[in-house]
C-alpha cells in the first residue's frame, strides 16, 4: 500500500499507550516517552488522543536528542510535524538529529478515575514524504508605510497577545493587520511555553508596528510573560523553581511579569499565581482583558506589595486568542509606554522604570500623573528624594473619561475624589508625605464606594497610572 507523497517503503513508527493518574499528577507534572530516530531521517509526525468524557487535559510537545525544546502546544492541537525545514506553529524546523528525542505529556487535568491516552510517532526519510504545509507560512510585509520613528513619547499597544503558534486563531501577520487597523503601535506576541513565533517575527522585514517577541512561561501553577525573545523552561512547580526562573530572566537582561494572578477557577488552568509570597519579579498584569473578569484581585495584589515599599509595575494586557465571537479584544486595555524610542529595548527598560499608564482602550482615557517639588518635575517611575513633612504638588490630567471619578490614592488609602468635568481635565493636590507615605498613584473609574480601596464586581477603573515614588529622609 502506497501513501501518497510517499516514493519507497514506509515510515517508522512508535506508538505510546496507558494510563495517566492523579499520583502520577502528584509526583510530577509531567510526562516523558521516547523513541529513537535512526539517521537519515528528516521528518517526524506526531498524533495523540487520551480520554476527556472526565475533563481530562493532556498538553503536548517535544525535546530533541540534545535536550533542546523544538516546541509545544499545550492541548490545542491533535498533533504536530517537525522537519528540517517546516514545522507546524508552536514548533520548530531544523536539524533532525538521530538520537533519542523525547514527547513530554503535560498531565494539566487528570480527573480522580484516571485518563488513557495513545500517542503515536511516525518517521519519514528524506525525499519520500511530500510534506502538507505545516510550517510557519512566509511573512509577508503588510502593505503599509512603517510609523516614523518619534523619540521620548507615549506608545501605546498590548503586552499578551497569542497567535497560531501557541492556542490563538490569526498568524502574526494578520495580528500586525488589526493592530494597524486599531491604530496601535506595538504588540507583544506571548505565545504559551513556546518559541516558535521568535523565528516568524524576525522574518518580518521593517513591519509597520513594532513586533515584542515574548513567552507565556504557561505553568500548571502560574503564568508568567517574558518580553524580549528568550525561551525559559516552563516546567515549574515549586516555589524554589519559580525564584530560579526570575533569577535566569534577570541574568539575560530581561524583565518578567505574574500574568493574570486571580482566580477564575475552571475556566483557566494555573492562571491564579500560587506562590504570591514571592519577589523579585518586575511586574504584574493588574488587568487581563475586560475589568469586569475579576481584575480587581491583582489590582488588590499589587497594590499591598507598592504598601511593602516594593517597586512593581503595573501593567495590563487583552490576552488576545482571536475569534470573532470573543469578548477578548485586541488592545482591551491598552498599555501606554513612555520611550526614548519605539524599540524592544527601550519598552523593556521602560517597564522596568515604571513608565506605564494602562487605558480601558486604545481610544482611552489616557491618564497621566506628575509630581512638583519646587521646581523639580517627576513623573510616573520616578523616585522622589524629599524631606519628611515635606508638601509636594500633584498633577493629574484626564483625557476622557468625562463624567468618571477621579482617585489620588497612596498607601494610607485614598488621599482625594473629584469629579472629571471635561473632555481634558487636570487637577493639583498638594500632598504632604508624611513618614510612611512611599507612592502616590491615580485612578479613573466609577466607584460604589469612591473612598475605599478595596475593589470589587460593582466597581469599573477606565485608567490608572503607576506611582511616584517617595523617598523620605
Amino acid at each position: 500500500m502506497r501513501k501518497p507523497g510517499v516514493t519507497v517503503g514506509e515510515p517508522l513508527t512508535w506508538e505510546f499507550q496507558g494510563v495517566l493518574t492523579p499520583r502520577d499528577k502528584e509526583e510530577d507534572d509531567y510526562k516523558y516517552l521516547q523513541f529513537r530516530l535512526p539517521p537519515g531521517y528528516g521528518l517526524i509526525e506526531v498524533s495523540y488522543a487520551y480520554s476527556k468524557d472526565s475533563k481530562n487535559v493532556v498538553d503536548i510537545g517535544i525535546l530533541d536528542p540534545d535536550g533542546l525544546f523544538r516546541g509545544w502546544s499545550g492541548s490545542d492541537k491533535p498533533g504536530f510535524s517537525i522537519s528540517v525545514s517546516t514545522a507546524t506553529p508552536g514548533y520548530v524546523a531544523g536539524e533532525m538529529k538521530p538520537g533519542f528525542w523525547t514527547i513530554i505529556l503535560g498531565l494539566a487535568k487528570i480527573a480522580a478515575g484516571g485518563c488513557s491516552y495513545r500517542v503515536l510517532v511516525k518517521a519519514w526519510k528524506l525525499g519520500e514524504y511530500l510534506c502538507r504545509n505545516h510550517g510557519v507560512e512566509e511573512s509577508v510585509v503588510p502593505q503599509a508605510a512603517p510609523k516614523p520613528v518619534v523619540a521620548n513619547r507615549w506608545i501605546k499597544g498590548d503586552l499578551h497577545v497569542h497567535s497560531h503558534h501557541s492556542d490563538g486563531k490569526h498568524s502574526i501577520r494578520e495580528l500586525v493587520d488589526k493592530a494597524l487597523e486599531l491604530g496601535i503601535d506595538y504588540i507583544a506576541v506571548t505565545d504559551h511555553s513556546t518559541n516558535s513565533q521568535f523565528y516568524e517575527i524576525m522574518n518580518i522585514k521593517d513591519p509597520p508596528v513594532l513586533l515584542i517577541p515574548g513567552v507565556e512561561v504557561t505553568t500548571y501553577h502560574g503564568h508568567l510573560s517574558v518580553w524580549g525573545g528568550c525561551w525559559f523552561d516552563f516546567r515549574r512547580r515549586r516555589l524554589e523553581d519559580f525564584v530560579k526562573l526570575v533569577k535566569e530572566v534577570h541574568e539575560k537582561g530581561l524583565i518578567i511579569s505574574v500574568d493574570h494572578p486571580r482566580d477564575l477557577g475552571e475556566l483557566c488552568i494555573g492562571c491564579d499565581f500560587e506562590f504570591k509570597q514571592l519577589r523579585g519579579f518586575d511586574a504584574v498584569e493588574v488587568w487581563n482583558g475586560p475589568w469586569f473578569v475579576k481584575n480587581w484581585e491583582p489590582l488588590a495584589w499589587w497594590h499591598s506589595m507598592l504598601s511593602e515599599g516594593l517597586r512593581i509595575t503595573a501593567v495590563g494586557g487583552s490576552d488576545y486568542h482571536g475569534g470573532e465571537d470573543s469578548f477578548i479584544r485586541l488592545s482591551e486595555p491598552t498599555t501606554w509606554i513612555h520611550v526614548d524610542s519605539p524599540s524592544m529595548r527601550d519598552v523593556i527598560t521602560s517597564i522596568k522604570q515604571g513608565r506605564v499608564l494602562i487605558s480601558q482602550s486604545p481610544s482611552g482615557p489616557f491618564l497621566e500623573l506628575k509630581a512638583y517639588s519646587g521646581s523639580r518635575l517627576f513623573e510616573t517611575g520616578d523616585i522622589v528624594d524629599m524631606d519628611h513633612g515635606e508638601a509636594l504638588k500633584i498633577l493629574v490630567e484626564a483625557q476622557g473619561g468625562e463624567g468618571a471619578t477621579l482617585r489620588l490614592i497612596t498607601c494610607q488609602g485614598v488621599e482625594e475624589t473629584i469629579r472629571v468635568n471635561g473632555k481634558v481635565f487636570k487637577h493639583v493636590k498638594e500632598l504632604r508625605v508624611e513618614q510612611g507615605c512611599m507612592f502616590a498613584r491615580a485612578e479613573l473609574g466609577w466607584y460604589a464606594d469612591p473612598w475605599s480601596v478595596n475593589l470589587g464586581e460593582d466597581d469599573t477603573v477606565f485608567a490608572l497610572t503607576n506611582p511616584v515614588y517617595f523617598k523620605t529622609g
